[in-house]
């Protein structure tokens, strides 16, 4: 369970027509709500940084993507560090995996399997991916938790008990 605050995120492509600040992005909400209830999950939607040096690569290798600014990675961190425990930024995701596929194309544009170009999206969106795990502290804490059975999940709920979240009593009680 996890709750998604409006803080002047935005999903897609074109977020920003400026690099956002502090009035567009209320990163201040996320501290205050962490503070009031801090057992419980913040999810920060529309969250991808739209790379500009990604960007770049694709306009290189033949794209059209306009400039645009999304959420700066110092921004991200911050959120971390203050409560967030996911971070969606599916764009950013497929920017890196169109890089790598553009630049696996553009190196042998004469390859018709698509597997070596796949490939190569996939390697480029998981190396991505790994250095935002490092920036946002989560990497290498997988051994941390316990799996929990569909089973014991489903009794939880039964019981209203889901874990360690904070619970309607407590949040109420403030």
């Amino acid at each position: 369970d996890a709750l998604a605050v409006a803080i002047g995120t935005s999903h897609g492509t074109y977020k920003f027509d400026r690099e956002p600040d502090a009035e567009v992005l209320r990163m201040d909400l996320i501290e205050a709500i962490h503070a009031l209830v801090p057992k419980v999950h913040l999810v920060m939607h529309g969250s991808s940084s739209l790379p500009h040096e990604l960007v770049a690569e694709i306009n290189a290798a033949g794209g059209d993507l306009p400039r645009s600014w999304g959420v700066p990675l110092a921004e991200k961190e911050r959120s971390a560090a203050a409560g967030i425990r996911k971070i969606n930024q599916g764009v950013d995701s497929q920017l890196a995996f169109l890089a790598g596929t553009l630049a696996e194309l553009s190196a042998d544009p004469k390859a018709v399997d698509p597997g070596g170009w796949i490939a190569a999206g996939r390697t480029r969106m998981q190396q991505m991916l790994e250095a935002r795990m490092v920036a946002f502290g989560s990497a290498g804490h997988g051994g941390d938790y316990q799996p929990v059975s569909l089973q014991e999940m489903s009794a939880r709920y039964a019981t209203s008990d889901h874990g360690p979240s904070t619970t309607q009593q407590e949040m109420t009680s403030r």
